[in-house]
């Protein structure tokens, strides 16, 4: 059960129909958590510890006054201090800002799908291959569901290659700003490693 009204509700109910059949039932305490929404608390105060959410809904103006050369981030540190969680957020917004922003993101990829653009370093050794990445929307924060940020890190990190060519491309100059520095992907992928817990 959540933690809703409706649900104390329907354990007093319960507690009502158990004593019909002479069974003890003490709805307080035998409340039961919902589990995800215990999840959800969890994960949203490990988020709140290591960045801030409500930078995202400033977006812009927040992103101008960054430096405007995010690739100056080289250690653990500097990339922390930028608050890469709300970068990505950021980055999200900023790609889905439009549908026709999306539809270029989108086509982005498939065309460098069909060229095989795409690289990947496999996990033994030096070696590289190339990869086609899904054609799949990005995916947006909802505060309610606890898996929607591990989520929205998994298929992003998933793509930094093709969200950090776009984002350089030159028809994208006025996009630029939003580019994630090598440093901070690093740290959204240990943000995700945290959540995967």
């Amino acid at each position: 059960l959540d933690n809703a009204n409706n649900n104390n509700t329907f354990m007093v109910e319960l507690r009502k129909l158990l004593k019909l059949w002479d069974i003890l039932f003490d709805h307080k305490d035998h409340h039961i958590r919902c589990f995800p929404h215990i999840i959800n608390i969890c994960t949203g105060h490990v988020i709140k510890k290591i960045t801030d959410i409500d930078l995202t809904e400033v977006a812009d103006a927040w992103m101008s006054s960054l430096p405007q050369d995010l690739n100056d981030h080289r250690t653990y540190q500097d990339a922390l201090v930028c608050d890469p969680i709300a970068l990505g957020h950021v980055v999200v917004q900023a790609l889905c800002a439009s549908g026709q922003c999306q539809d270029v993101f989108e086509d982005y990829i498939w065309e460098e799908n069909e060229k095989g653009y795409w690289e990947e370093r496999y996990e033994h050794g030096n070696d590289t291959g190339t990869y086609k990445i899904d054609i799949l929307q990005l995916i947006h924060d909802v505060k309610t569901q606890w898996d929607s940020f591990l989520l929205i890190l998994a298929t992003d990190t998933h793509r930094l290659q093709p969200i950090d060519a776009f984002l350089e491309h030159p028809n994208n100059r006025d996009l630029k700003k939003y580019k994630i520095s090598q440093m901070e992907w690093t740290v959204l992928q240990d943000f995700k490693a945290i959540l995967k817990v």
